[in-house]
């Protein structure tokens, strides 16, 4: 008889060992889980903490009091996170009673929203973004047993910011615009057009100097931004040439960052460091295969008596000074050439050789000394962002036209479609010209 006990004991012993205690549930693996949650008057306020709400057993609880407009009374559970998050479920077990408990999300650009939870113990979906505080509340009634929570989800990603560089003086300076709620950016360089880059800095502001470049080199930035470990997508590239502010160069300088494909920008060549110069002769070349060159403008005192023929992307000008005021000291502009985005990429004009004279010698400008600059080509997007062209989209720059794109819906419309900022007859053509091509938009179908 006592075999038979102390087998039954043994067995009783090894179910106990694998089957798990009814205490225990699965709330791990959450962005709350094993953390101390903070009891106040407020969402902004600490008495004390509590780790009864995340330790994974439901037989203990916090007892939450009703909520009171007495500061001395602490009705409040809440959390905030080192970085913002996106959640994308929720997991509450709490006691159930007539009062409701009233779950708070505060982000980052401080809007508060608040739902009431299911607190059965399950898994539920939510969407909330930017999260970077989450508390809880209930109604009238007595106090409301809390026994565990979770939440579930990411950290957040931000936009990503567009980016600006120039030389300025021995450092590469680089701005960006703010990307709200943004914690931090990571500033990323390269040698090379396209990458691999190596992050150099990580800052919480808008702009950062590299004081690290060294002469004769150019250099490729980009820009992101950062939460903890989440991380959005590289900016658009721009490239810094560093050269000696006391030798001769040949810089190209465009004026704008980004285009759309079929708009036009120009590209100043631009004689730096020189004294007493009256004659250039130098060859530019372009991405062809993104980029279709218009033509050129003269800036007076400075003529083209060349022909430039485009060779596969390769221009070659030679320009003379218009008498002896137009020598060039210090900096001048000396040509504008006019391009346009022909398909979408990054886009690349570069000096690259160029010889230059004074009124006595010749003097050839090193590699080093003929830069470089890149432009980035987006394709154009349809009106309202369905993907696609169809009479809508003409119907709102119907509705905008004789309009500017600043004054237009950016949150909803990209109404300027020919890239000139203003919303006329070149827009309401070319949304015509797309209507027609689109296979999914017959008449009267």
């Amino acid at each position: 008889m006592k075999k038979v006990f102390g087998f039954i004991f043994s067995l009783s012993l090894l179910f106990a060992l694998f089957i798990p205690a009814s205490s225990v549930s699965a709330y791990t693996g959450g962005l709350t889980n094993g953390k101390l949650w903070n009891i106040g008057s407020d969402s902004n306020s600490v008495s004390s903490t509590t780790p009864l709400v995340t330790d994974n057993d439901e037989l203990t609880y916090y007892s939450l009091p009703a909520s009171s407009q007495s500061q001395s009374i602490n009705d409040t559970l809440w959390i905030s996170f080192d970085h913002p998050v996106d959640i994308t479920s929720y997991k509450i077990k709490a006691e159930s009673t007539t009062s409701p408990t009233q779950v708070y999300f505060i982000d980052v650009y401080g809007q508060a929203t608040y739902f009431t939870p299911d607190v059965s113990g399950t898994l539920k979906t939510i969407n909330k973004n930017k999260i970077s505080k989450i508390s809880f509340q209930q109604g009238s009634g007595n106090t409301k047993k809390i026994y565990e929570l979770d939440f579930f989800g990411n950290e957040s990603t931000f936009d990503t910011p567009t980016l600006t560089g120039a030389l300025n003086g021995s450092a590469a300076e680089l701005s960006w615009n703010n990307v709200l709620g943004a914690p931090a950016y990571s500033v990323k360089r390269s040698t090379t057009p396209g990458g691999p880059y190596q992050t150099i800095a990580t800052v919480t502001g808008i702009t950062y100097a590299d004081s690290t470049v060294e002469v004769g080199q150019t250099y490729y930035y980009v820009v992101t931004t950062v939460n903890g470990t989440a991380e959005s997508v590289n900016s658009n590239e721009v490239s810094v040439s560093v050269v000696d502010p006391l030798v001769p160069t040949l810089n190209v300088v465009i004026d704008k960052e980004k285009i759309k494909v079929g708009e036009q920008f120009t590209s100043d060549i631009v004689l730096q460091n020189v004294s007493n110069i009256y004659a250039e002769d130098f060859k530019i070349n372009y991405d062809s295969n993104l980029l279709n060159y218009v033509g050129f403008e003269e800036i007076p005192g400075y003529k083209v008596y060349n022909q430039p023929t485009d060779e596969d992307g390769k221009l070659r000008f030679i320009i003379a000074s218009q008498g002896e005021q137009y020598g060039i000291n210090g900096e001048q502009v000396i040509l504008k050439l006019k391009f346009t985005g022909k398909e979408t990429g990054i886009a690349k004009v570069d000096a690259l050789e160029c010889r230059i004279a004074d009124t006595e010698s010749e003097y050839d400008l090193g590699e080093e000394s003929c830069t470089e600059d890149t432009i980035e080509i987006e394709g154009v997007k349809d009106v309202n962002r369905t993907g696609e062209y169809t009479l809508v989209d003409l119907a709102i720059d119907g509705f905008y036209y004789g309009k500017t794109a600043d004054q237009t819906d950016h949150t909803k419309h990209d109404a300027d479609q020919a890239g000139d900022t203003n919303i006329n007859d070149d827009d309401l053509v070319y949304i015509v010209s797309e209507i027609l091509k689109n296979p999914n938009y017959p008449l009267n179908a």
